[in-house]
């Protein structure tokens, strides 16, 4: 996801940036920096959705609600598979970002 798809989402809920600096406990150079890459991590997305109270699949577009047991197409017991493999995708960005920073020292 964009970070300017995410700053109008963050707007959508009536969010602004210092505000959601504060609940992640960061300075809102960082919230800022973050927000400018062409691809947010995760992780980031899975922070800031807890912290604006919202689902990760309301970020990404998809409706929880359900009438029939399905969600556009995705079975509401399936979140959890979802919310599963986000953590996968957070662990696989941590990784990056250590090989990164090894990389960077040599």
């Amino acid at each position: 996801m964009t970070g300017d798809r995410l700053k109008s989402i963050i707007q959508e809920n009536n969010v602004s940036l210092a505000e959601l600096s504060r609940r992640l406990g960061v300075s809102p150079q960082s919230i800022s920096q973050a927000l400018s890459a062409t691809d947010v991590k995760s992780g980031l997305i899975e922070r800031i959705s807890a912290a604006m109270d919202v689902s990760i699949a309301s970020i990404y577009g998809e409706s929880t609600s359900v009438s029939n047991g399905l969600s556009n197409g995705i079975c509401v017991n399936d979140l959890d598979v979802i919310n599963r493999f986000l953590a996968i995708i957070e662990e696989k960005d941590k990784q990056i970002d250590k090989l990164l920073s090894m990389l960077q020292k040599n």
